[in-house]
């Protein structure tokens, strides 16, 4: 099943980029204004360096969403965290990811705000404590746990899921801290990074690291409870998904867009093999179904 997701996140990069690169003309070959090292050292920025067990940057300081400034570290009293880093603007994965976040969120036995809290930091430093709390109000909107009054619900979610935003200085701090590498390409004003959910105990130390846009329920159960625990448990998988649009025709775009259109070609060959076999299953157990050995002069 995650083979298959992979695939598919996979076509969802390519689409995107596609669908960019018909309303963003790339720049005449040639014409590219950053060496290929320059280009190489970007990518390499993009990065995860897990560090088990580190303690966050605590004293790192940030404007909440209604603008009041905030220490890290009195987001995180008694509960462990989820942390994530997106920004309001980003043209496509926050949205994927922070969307898989809710989902899964709905589908669990814990609750925001009253088992653990999830801590949005905003990667912009230009990004307003308003913007964020646009935001903010877009996710929890669609915060419906199974089980609980939606209204009650929220009311409490509202003040365990902070969105915070800072200066580049102390947003740098937090993610180097935990390892987490990004990297702002100008020429697209969109920032490059990973996309993972860092998990966070109560006093701060990294416990664990998600990785993707789709989460299961008991997976995220289990790395709240290690990190309430304080004990680090290693990522069930390390792909590390970094879809970003880096539109150039040639060097490493064009190798990526390769790839991509090889993913594609890829899963439209699983599902079709996937489709024939169930197909053929089918077929096979109506026949059985169908067969009666008295009808055909056989003694059953």
């Amino acid at each position: 099943m995650k083979s298959f997701l992979h695939i598919i996140l996979a076509v969802t990069c390519f689409v995107s980029s596609t669908t960019y690169s018909q309303t963003n003309t790339p720049p005449p070959l040639g014409q590219s204004t950053k060496p290929a090292g320059e280009k190489l050292q970007e990518l390499e920025n993009v990065s995860l360096d897990e560090k088990p067990l580190a303690t966050v940057a605590l004293d790192s300081t940030f404007n909440d969403e209604t603008g009041a400034p905030v220490v890290l570290k009195d987001l995180l009293l008694s509960k462990p965290a989820i942390l994530t880093f997106n920004y309001s603007n980003c043209p496509m994965l926050c949205t994927v990811q922070l969307g898989g976040l809710v989902e899964v969120l709905n589908k669990m036995k814990s609750h925001v705000g009253v088992d653990f809290d999830v801590i949005t930091i905003g990667l912009d430093p230009t990004e307003t404590h308003g913007r964020a709390m646009e935001t903010k109000m877009s996710y929890l909107d669609r915060y419906k746990p199974k089980g609980a009054d939606k209204v009650v619900a929220q009311q409490i979610a509202d003040k365990g899921w902070r969105f915070i935003t800072g200066t580049k200085e102390n947003i740098d701090q937090v993610a180097d801290s935990v390892g987490f590498g990004y990297f702002f390409l100008e020429s697209k004003s969109q920032y490059l990074h990973p996309s993972v959910l860092t998990m966070l105990s109560p006093k701060g130390k990294v416990t664990g690291y998600i990785h993707g846009v789709a989460f299961e329920p008991d997976d995220m159960e289990t790395a709240i409870q290690k990190a309430a625990d304080g004990i680090y448990q290693k990522p069930v998988t390390d792909f590390l998904l970094t879809c970003y649009r880096y539109i150039q025709a040639t060097g490493f775009a064009k190798t990526g867009m390769d790839l991509m259109r090889l993913g594609g070609l890829l899963f439209v060959f699983v599902m079709a093999g996937t489709f024939t076999w169930l197909k053929s299953k089918e077929n096979k157990a109506k026949a059985k179904k169908d067969f009666h050995p008295s009808e055909k002069g056989i003694e059953a």
